[in-house]
């Protein structure tokens, strides 16, 4: 399911899951279970719990993509399934993710009066937001018309959108600088 609203499969989206397990020796199998820790599956029966000789059973799952799995580009997944007359087996698949780094930057101006002249102050407000779906690293702003504004740090944010509190700036969320209040060359911020 896409709920990121890009093309490919990333953060937020949902993927399908099916767990088959088949028995491919001669007898039956019995307390058939299957066991994954990403979709939190802890030993669930598989089907009725027995399988015939040939037979299968299913297990059919959803798992939602983190951001940590949007940041390292891939979900890697892992099941297990037990019987009581079999070892234990196991399967993998990894499903690659669509990353998508975008930024938006939006400067408005505003002055004290309503009809600013020459010597007026006028202040630059900054909106930064992280539009993509994966973490974005050492952002800050280059002004153009301001010389003292070079990369800003997080103190000097007039609003902090952080939703999370943890000092990173996750999808979604936004930063406000105000240029009046900001001055100097400081280390670069992380959106994620």
């Amino acid at each position: 399911t896409d709920n990121d609203g890009f093309s490919g499969t990333g953060y937020g989206d949902v993927i399908r899951y099916t767990l088959t397990v088949t028995n491919n020796g001669s007898s039956a199998l019995s307390s058939v279970t299957v066991t994954d820790a990403k979709l939190g599956i802890s030993s669930q029966t598989c089907g009725n719990g027995t399988l015939t000789a040939g037979g299968t059973c299913s297990v059919t799952s959803d798992y939602t993509v983190t951001l940590d799995d949007a940041n390292a580009g891939q979900v890697l997944n892992t099941a297990y399934a037990n019987s009581q007359e079999a070892t234990q087996v196991s399967a993998s698949v990894t499903t690659t993710l669509d990353q998508r780094g975008i930024l938006t930057l939006e400067k408005t101006a505003s002055a004290l009066g309503s009809s600013p002249s020459v010597g007026d102050i006028v202040t630059y407000t900054y909106t930064i937001t992280n539009d993509g779906n994966v973490t974005l690293t050492d952002v800050g702003i280059t002004a153009d018309t301001l010389q003292t504004l070079a990369t800003s740090p997080r103190s000097q944010l007039l609003v902090d959108q952080d939703s999370d509190s943890n000092s990173t700036m996750d999808v979604g969320d936004i930063y406000y600088f105000d240029g009046s209040a900001l001055s100097g060359a400081c280390a670069g911020k992380t959106l994620a």
